[in-house]
């Protein structure tokens, strides 16, 4: 179990589910958001339907199941289904009633740390475009865009252990900086086409059939078999 906090500091713990818990999942699934985000549809999606997944999906070892408590409520669920080489299949539904509250980043997060137990797979979430929290959801978590489709996109993450979190701010460090320095190189060479524009020139041509060269190099490496 992880107990964890966010940001309206509640405390949210994170559990196996629970045959328990069926009526609950089912009327998560059953919600309009929840479906229209979903390839399901209402017709097609009955209570003896859940009730025969549900159980399947208790008993099957290659998934797992993960519920979110806050305040002894039951908020929300994380899934888990083992596929092969290392991938793991990601589905997350925060109950309708604590959508908007930022449980989802840290019910996501929260329910990783219970599933890797040591491991290191590689997470796959598939998510319809129109679905921007639950994407926006992945992306704080880590995950990066993989593959897309017309309605749907693929994001994934390689776990390694490292606070990617962490990472991705020291990159958005750099690339701050970067900006304000490619400003100031616009800026040398403003001045060096205003004092000696002959020159500026010269060395601009110099710089442009360097990165030519560049180029041709890249092409040949891409264009390695």
């Amino acid at each position: 179990m992880v107990r964890s906090k966010h940001q309206n500091h509640q405390s949210l713990f994170i559990r196996r589910g629970l045959a328990a818990d069926a009526d609950d999942v089912y009327q998560w699934r059953l919600d309009n958001l929840a479906i229209k985000n979903s390839k399901r549809t209402r017709q097609t999606f009955d209570r003896t339907a859940h009730q025969r997944w549900f159980d399947q999906l208790l008993a099957d070892p290659m998934r797992s199941l993960y519920i979110g408590c806050t305040n002894g409520m039951s908020v929300g669920l994380v899934r888990f289904d083992t596929k092969k080489n290392r991938r793991v299949e990601v589905s997350i539904i925060v109950a309708p009633q604590f959508r908007g509250h930022g449980l989802s980043k840290v019910l996501l997060e929260s329910a990783i740390q219970v599933y890797l137990n040591g491991n290191s797979p590689i997470f796959e979430a598939t998510v319809a475009k129109i679905n921007v929290p639950s994407a926006r959801c992945f992306h704080k978590n880590g995950f990066y865009l993989a593959k897309e489709s017309r309605d749907y996109v693929v994001l994934a993450r390689h776990w390694s252990g490292r606070n990617v979190e962490s990472d991705w701010k020291i990159i958005e460090a750099i690339q701050s900086i970067r900006r304000r320095n490619n400003t100031n190189w616009m800026d040398i060479l403003k001045l060096a086409l205003s004092s000696a524009p002959d020159e500026a020139m010269e060395l601009l041509q110099r710089i442009s059939d360097d990165d030519a060269r560049v180029n041709m190099r890249l092409k040949d490496l891409t264009d390695k078999k």
